[in-house]
């Protein structure tokens, strides 16, 4: 074995327990274990189910990393295994998520708001579009 071989852990054969501690404590290989191959196809299914895959996977469980990440992993911190597996813990708390995060983005007439700032946005666009034209049209002429 090399000196610079560096040893990977088995995360998979770590208890639910050890899994949150060490996520817990900014271990970077159980994150990336845990949120982007563990629990990936319930993430998937869940994304799937309410969104109709009108939306960005990757984005979605990014977004759900960083709800349970604020205040130094609290939610995360709350799991406990005497009340139920992980794997349901996770299922319950994404699912959960991801809903509130779709009726959070729906409009009065059922349509999911991009950003709230696309007013501005469009008026901006609008007027470079508007500009761009005037520009190749005083070009052309």
């Amino acid at each position: 074995m090399s000196l610079f071989h560096r040893h990977t852990p088995d995360y998979a054969s770590w208890s639910d327990q050890e899994l949150v501690r060490a996520v817990t404590g900014g271990n970077q290989g159980a994150i990336v274990y845990m949120f982007y191959t563990k629990y990936s196809a319930t993430f998937q299914y869940h994304i799937y189910r309410l969104f109709n895959g009108k939306v960005d996977v990757s984005d979605l469980v990014d977004e759900f990393f960083l709800f349970l990440l604020e205040d130094n992993w609290k939610r995360l911190k709350s799991f406990d295994p005497s009340k139920a597996s992980l794997n349901t813990w996770i299922s319950t708390v994404s699912f959960r998520f991801f809903r509130d995060y779709k009726r959070s983005k729906i409009d009065l007439n059922g349509l999911i708001t991009i950003s709230d700032k696309w007013e501005t946005f469009r008026g901006d666009w609008v007027e470079s579009v508007e500009t761009g034209l005037a520009m190749d049209i005083k070009r052309a002429i």
